[in-house]
């Protein structure tokens, strides 16, 4: 795609202060740019607010999402055309956003996603039974002081590469699945305060 038309995704973001005055995006400084395409933000620290635009799966290029301690709301929109998405929310802070809707399996399902740092949000309902079909790079999966109700699935200990998985302060039921014991580089299991037996 062409980075005008890129360009035109990221302006359908509400930004909290002025854009540069120049209309291509690749010279903004919270932009970064690989032969013409978008491919890193950097929307850190109140940006931005309230909805993704519903046409930023159309940033095909995009590898990285960096923007925690926003005011994002809403459910994610369609996410599908990320396929060269490496990370999303990636951070050792804090992803504190405002956002909303059921577990985006979809996003776990991106072919190259490696990090997806969902905490402090709204995401409500039960993890998916298909859990264990995300994408095979899938490394960190942190979903940490949200909504989500049910049982883990047995399906995670399909994902032989998970180093991180967080899910403490949500509203999990049930027995911690006996498959967990499969993923032999898991580091870091947060469970904590939620309602497992």
């Amino acid at each position: 795609m062409a980075v005008n038309a890129d360009c035109v995704v990221l302006k359908g973001f509400t930004y909290t202060s002025s854009l540069p005055a120049s209309p291509d995006c690749c010279s903004w400084p919270f932009v970064t740019c690989t032969n013409g395409a978008v491919s890193g933000l950097n929307l850190a620290d109140g940006k931005v607010q309230g909805a993704i635009p519903s046409d930023f799966g159309k940033l095909t290029q995009l590898t990285s999402v960096y923007a925690p301690n926003n005011a994002l709301t809403g459910p994610l929109p369609d996410l599908s055309g990320l396929v060269n998405l490496d990370y999303i929310f990636d951070d050792d802070d804090a992803a504190n956003n405002k956002l909303t809707g059921k577990f985006p399996m979809s996003l776990l399902q991106l072919p190259k996603i490696r990090s997806v740092w969902m905490y402090t949000n709204g995401f409500d309902g039960p993890i998916s039974s298909d859990l264990g079909k995300a994408s095979s790079s899938l490394t960190e999966i942190n979903f940490g002081t949200n909504s989500l109700s049910g049982e883990i699935p047995s399906s995670i200990g399909d994902l032989s590469k998970l180093s991180i998985l967080h899910l403490d302060a949500n509203q999990l039921t049930g027995a911690v699945p006996d498959s967990i014991k499969q993923l032999r580089l898991l580091t870091e299991f947060w469970v904590n305060e939620n309602q497992l037996t």
